[in-house]
């Protein structure tokens, strides 16, 4: 520049040192916008979040995790740390074609199924680019020895699309079964379950989510549901008895990418207690191998 300008800039000296001050506040400033830009975005999830058939997800169980910061209120560009979670069971998650499941049939509607271990049994959805819906479930969740089906008496939505922070929707679903009561309750014939649920969804929270052997950016989707349960016995001489009618509440959390198909991490609370958290990517050691075992078929 000209001479002038170092003459200006050394005749003003004494002034200088303010202004570099405020110079450095002003960075100080735009450093903190710029990191306000930088952190992680919040997703817009779609009919992506949701698995194909054939796709198949190990989860670990924790059923010790009663302390993790969950940040229960919710909120933007938010940080879960949950690299501690340990694995104290795992449950595995197949993506099947209805067709090619003992129950299919009974839920001529469902387009997809997932195989759950820890129901011993299949859960049916219909699955479109709005909604992800539940229409029923077969399996013996009590291990009592007798396979249960259970529709829905309306779908219950499990998600809707395209879903992000701050949607909501409500839902009402239930069902009404009557089983045999064998094995379950003694000296009834017959037992009668009904279960009318009323819940409320919500895109709560964005933000990084770290794993065990993983990060994330994710959503977080918050459901509430108040359940009204029922339990009917029928018994020889004196017909249908109220045996049980609680309402509670339950609530969920669930963190979800648009890409990997399932859940990333699920935390279940009843009663207001942390009761599971079931979680991808878990670190896996000492799982007991599969065994193979050898066999002829004869005569023929």
């Amino acid at each position: 520049g000209p001479p002038g300008a170092i003459f200006d800039m050394r005749a003003n000296s004494r002034t200088f040192p303010a202004n570099l001050n405020g110079m450095r506040r002003m960075l100080a400033i735009m450093a903190l916008l710029l990191a306000g830009i930088s952190v992680q975005a919040q997703l817009t999830l779609t009919s992506n979040a949701v698995g194909d058939i054939g796709s198949e997800y190990v989860l670990g169980i924790d059923t010790g995790a009663t302390s993790l910061d969950l940040q229960l209120s919710g909120g933007q560009n938010l940080s879960w740390d949950f690299s501690d979670l340990q694995t104290t069971g795992f449950d595995t998650i197949r993506f099947v074609d209805p067709a090619n499941t003992p129950f299919g049939a009974d839920f001529p509607n469902a387009d997809i199924s997932i195989f759950q271990s820890d129901i011993n049994g299949y859960a049916y959805f219909t699955s479109t680019s709005t909604a992800f819906e539940l229409v029923g479930l077969a399996g013996d969740p009590a291990d009592v020895g007798q396979t249960f089906v259970i529709p829905q008496d309306n779908p219950r939505r499990i998600a809707q699309f395209p879903f992000t922070y701050g949607t909501t929707f409500t839902d009402t679903a239930s069902f009404d079964i009557t089983v045999s009561a064998m094995g379950i309750v003694p000296l009834a014939d017959s037992i009668r379950y009904r279960s009318p649920a009323l819940r409320q969804v919500e895109g709560d929270a964005f933000g990084s989510l770290t794993l065990t052997q993983s990060n994330h950016n994710t959503n977080r989707v918050k459901e509430v549901s108040v359940n009204s349960d029922s339990i009917y016995g029928l018994f020889p001489f004196v017909g249908w008895q109220l045996i049980e009618d609680t309402t509670y509440t339950d609530s969920t959390f669930t963190w979800w990418d648009d890409t990997r198909g399932y859940l990333l991490c699920e935390a279940r609370f009843a009663n207001g207690s942390l009761q599971t958290v079931q979680h991808q990517d878990p670190l896996v050691v000492g799982r007991a191998s599969a065994q193979t075992f050898n066999f002829d078929i004869f005569p023929n």
